[in-house]
């Protein structure tokens, strides 16, 4: 009888003392072979009678398994080792590297660190023996020794990262100028920059801008999207840059950017703010008319120009040249600007709604070295009053010079004449001065008359000098006439013409002789002024004749007294038959006459004269 064990998924033949086709290789079991086939068949023993026991013993080899690297999803390379690891040996899990002769293959992506490997098998459960090791999702550390190997199968090791986390991002607000960081930062304004909160950030790789460096292993859930964004006055914040490199929009929008730079855990950083000055308006206007009249009205419209934010900034003219302005307004000079902010630091300015009182004054070419203002400039031409000289005109009946009053006379206010003391204008002899006038063709009772040392009914509103001519009025005089002393011994038998009046520069006239005085006659007046010389000295007399005519300017009443002359008495002496030797041929009104020295007649004697007059005329 024949006995076959079988153990392990061994034959075992009893009593079989050899055996044939023990397996599909038909191998020999022996110590370091084994065979897996369920069967074998058994050959009878030649002895005949022989029977007895054939003990198989199982002898077993240790498998060998491939390991595979894998890079996972943050890493790059990795490689499989073939039978790398022997089943119930120790394997020593090789550590990163790209040389895959040493190392595993796998390096890590930028911005990541290595954390374990995640092993993942196709094996069975292990034995308990081997340390209760659970093949699928355990994690190992880097160069970690798995004692033993005893995972029934290959093993792939995934490599497992984390990103990796900068230290304090620090966001630098300060306004550099020009953004050049190596300048001294820009803080000009009695107001700093504001905002930019949180600071310092975290970074951590492909994720994003933390408030905390404090982040959790697994996920974070304080991600920032955005931040807080600085402001300064004057300045447009245009983000935070590293470099070359925006990280933070203008926005404060976190941009993707700032996701990738932390390639080095725990690496530091300063984002800088960049700023862009803002532009602002000047606007420059014509201001004010300092008139209610319609003619003094300021010409021209309003001009902008642009200025920048703690840029060189001047003040335009009003030449009308270039970019100035050519504002003008009839009677006043252009004066400088008011604004309504000091334009080197920004101060606002009160102005009164006439944008004439308050303010900050500005000439051409003002404004300091830097605009100030956050915000627009209204700039309003200021107007100053001219001033004219008033010209005191003598006029035609003065010997006195002409006067002027140098800048006497503001443009739109009302002007108080001098006093006559102070032109030093006086009349001549013959007038009396009235007062000043703007016409010259006025008389002393014209109603715009204005007395010396008053007021003028209006205020000047002519872009001009003021003449005032002096007016005056001619003085009246009298002419009387006199039949003078009587010169004879006949009473006076008519009088004198009447009283006449004349005005200084006025027409005399001489009257015709009224006085007879018998045996005289008239030959003129005697006037004790020469009429037509101004202020002659009292005279003996100077004769006129009736009729005379002419100018009157004797500046003095004037006596005009009868001259008188006796008149001729033509003597005939009359023989009447004789003869007269001598005698007078004339003789004047009761003058005496000289009679013939003879007088003879034959047969005669003289007898006396018979005197006949003929009556003489005038």
């Amino acid at each position: 009888m024949r006995k076959i064990f079988l153990t392990s998924g061994l034959v075992v033949c009893m009593a079989c003392p050899a055996f044939a086709d023990l397996g599909p290789n038909n191998k020999v079991l022996d110590a370091n072979e084994q065979e897996t086939t369920t069967s074998a068949s058994c050959q009878e023993p030649t002895l005949e009678g022989y029977s007895g026991t054939s003990t198989f013993t199982a002898k077993w080899k240790a498998n060998n398994y491939n390991i595979t690297y894998a890079p996972g999803d943050h890493g790059s390379g990795g490689q499989t080792l073939t039978n790398a690891a022997t089943f119930a040996s120790d394997y020593v899990i090789r550590g990163l590297g790209s040389d895959i002769t040493t190392k595993s293959g796998v390096t890590a992506n930028t911005g990541y660190h290595f954390l374990n490997w995640l092993g993942s098998s196709t094996g069975a459960n292990p034995d308990t023996t081997y340390n209760n090791l659970t093949p699928d999702n355990r994690t190992y550390s880097e160069t970690a020794t798995i004692s033993p190997y005893s995972i029934a199968g290959d093993l792939t090791l995934t490599a497992q990262w984390k990103w990796n986390v900068s230290g304090a991002i620090t966001l630098d607000s300060s306004v550099y100028p020009n953004n050049n960081t190596s300048s001294p930062a820009s803080y000009t304004t009695s107001s700093g920059v504001t905002g930019a909160t949180p600071n310092p950030l975290y970074s951590a790789y492909d994720i994003g801008l933390f408030s905390t460096q404090a982040l959790a292993e697994e996920g974070v859930t304080d991600v920032l999207s955005s931040i807080t964004i600085p402001a300064k006055d004057g300045y447009r914040f245009n983000g935070f840059w590293a470099g070359n490199s925006q990280m933070i929009a203008e926005d404060g929008s976190i941009l993707n950017a700032a996701k990738t730079q932390i390639p080095t855990e725990n690496t530091t950083a300063t984002w800088y703010a960049h700023w862009t000055p803002r532009n602002y308006n000047i606007v420059y206007h014509p201001g004010t008319a300092k008139s209610g009249s319609a003619s003094h009205t300021v010409s021209g419209s309003d001009k902008t120009v642009q200025a920048t934010f703690d840029a060189a900034f001047s003040i335009i003219g009003n030449s009308g040249s270039g970019n100035d302005t050519n504002y003008s307004q009839t009677g006043y000079t252009f004066d400088g600007w008011l604004a309504n902010y000091t334009i080197e630091s920004g101060t606002a300015s009160a102005l009164t709604n006439d944008n004439t009182q308050g303010g900050t004054s500005y000439s051409a070419g003002d404004g300091g070295t830097t605009y100030k203002v956050v915000g627009d400039v209204d700039l309003y031409a200021q107007w100053k009053a001219k001033q004219y000289d008033v010209i005191y005109d003598k006029g035609a009946h003065s010997a006195s010079s002409n006067y002027t009053d140098t800048d006497g006379i503001t443009f739109d206010t009302t002007y108080t004449t001098l006093a006559q003391a102070t032109t030093n204008i006086t009349a001549d002899a013959g007038y009396t001065f009235c007062g000043w006038s703007q016409s010259s063709s006025d008389s002393c009772t014209s109603n715009t008359l204005i007395n010396a040392g008053s007021a003028m009914s209006a205020p000047w509103t002519t872009d001009d000098d003021l003449t005032l001519y002096a007016i005056y009025s001619a003085n009246e005089f009298t002419i009387t006439y006199n039949c003078g002393t009587q010169p004879g011994t006949q009473p006076l038998s008519a009088g004198a013409p009447a009283q006449q009046t004349v005005t200084q520069d006025g027409t005399y006239n001489i009257a015709a002789n009224t006085c007879v005085y018998q045996g005289w006659h008239f030959t003129g007046w005697k006037c004790d002024f020469t009429l037509t010389q101004v202020n002659a000295t009292s005279l003996d007399g100077t004769p006129y004749q009736p009729g005379d005519t002419g100018t009157f300017k004797a500046a003095n009443d004037v006596t005009c007294t009868a001259q008188w002359a006796a008149n001729t008495i033509t003597t005939n002496f009359v023989g009447n038959g004789g003869t007269v030797t001598g005698g007078g041929a004339s003789c004047t009104y009761e003058g005496t006459i000289t009679l013939p020295s003879a007088v003879t007649r034959t047969g005669y004697t003289f007898d006396g004269w018979t005197v006949t007059n003929t009556p003489a005329s005038n």
